[in-house]
């Protein structure tokens, strides 16, 4: 109840905010807030390139580099960012090729709980766990007249994100977003519960004066009160009706993996006998001191090379079979060596029942 009652009080104390200083000329309230500088750390080859922009432009303040294991340059960049805000956003820039993108399509009524989807998702798109990677995703379009939510999934190994963020924190560096070039600002790959404080928004700088706000919002917000019993009804409700949503759907991709599975099966090659039938078909049929060095089993045919001391009989001894027909040579019969055998590469047709 506290807690809930807390997010409340700051997402109205946010909105009371915003619409008091959307009611100033501009230059009063920029005069009134301020928003944070911002930085972005990227691999590049052998070195670190660090950026610096203007929280409120988002102009290019800066840019510096340093090599792995250059203490000199590490304490230059520490003491280049430390002159910023306190509060700089340092976001970790990850290469493209370390991102896999997936883009996904569900009804709009999955978007609060969207989060939750995509996790039990990442186990069916992609051949690794939820403990294995780091995941966010961008709302890309929503589609009013189909009713569909249009989602972009971004997904990166928990391993390779936490050997970079661990070489970053042994220069005392901390990021709090983990993104791409391309994504930019609308994913962070960090947990929520590690993100730390945002500050990508701008904030009030007079909050003494905002005392009186935070009464007046107070006052209002009291008869809210008396409707938290329907409201934790209500959530119940909901709650109830997308785990019965998320069932359902688990249920779809079990079917879709068994209709694949089947499809598959289906299109298999299949032999008119089992490979076990075929192969003592062929053992039977050729001579004595035969050696095979290469078989090959295809839907309809069988090859094989090697040696035999009766080679030119082999045609005439595997047609005799009945699994094979259209036996003939694939290559002229060749002198093997000293021991009087000749090396033979026949193919036959396997009989079709």
């Amino acid at each position: 109840m506290a807690a809930r009652i807390k997010q409340r009080l700051r997402t109205a104390l946010a909105w009371w905010s915003s619409g008091l200083l959307a009611a100033l000329p501009a230059r009063w309230a920029a005069m009134l807030v301020t928003a944070p500088d911002t930085a972005t750390v990227a691999r590049q080859a052998d070195k670190l390139v660090f950026k610096l922009y203007d929280g409120r432009s988002g102009e290019l303040l800066g840019e510096r580099s340093m090599d792995a294991g250059d203490t000199a340059a590490q304490a230059g960049i520490n003491h280049w960012l430390a002159r910023r805000q306190r509060d700089l956003r340092l976001t970790l820039l990850l290469p493209q090729d370390a991102i896999l993108e997936k883009h996904l399509v569900y009804p709009q009524g999955a978007a609060p709980e969207l989060r939750a989807l995509l996790g039990f998702e990442v186990e069916r798109l992609t051949p690794f766990t939820r403990e294995q990677v780091y995941f966010d995703y961008a709302i890309t379009r929503r589609a009013e007249d189909s009713g569909q939510l249009h989602v972009a999934l971004y997904l990166a190994l928990r391993q390779t994100v936490q050997q970079q963020l661990d070489e970053l924190r042994f220069l005392a560096l901390t990021p709090t977003v983990v993104a791409t070039e391309d994504a930019g600002s609308r994913i962070n790959l960090l947990p929520e519960d590690t993100r730390g404080l945002p500050s990508s928004a701008a904030r009030p700088l007079l909050l003494p004066g905002l005392l009186c706000l935070i009464l007046l919002i107070l006052a209002l917000y009291a008869p809210l009160l008396r409707y938290d019993a329907l409201a934790e009804q209500l959530e119940a409700q909901v709650r109830d009706n997308r785990a019965k949503a998320l069932q359902a759907h688990a249920q779809t991709a079990e079917q879709q993996l068994a209709l694949d599975r089947a499809r598959f099966l289906s299109t298999r090659p299949r032999f008119p006998a089992p490979a076990m039938q075929l192969l003592l078909a062929l053992t039977r049929s050729l001579p004595d001191h035969t050696s095979v060095h290469q078989l090959a089993l295809r839907a309809d045919e069988l090859q094989v090379q090697g040696e035999s001391a009766a080679a030119a009989s082999i045609i005439g001894l595997i047609d005799a079979s009945d699994y094979f027909e259209q036996v003939e040579f694939r290559a002229p019969l060749t002198k093997s060596g000293h021991d009087g055998k000749e090396r033979f590469h026949v193919a036959a047709r396997l009989r079709q029942p």
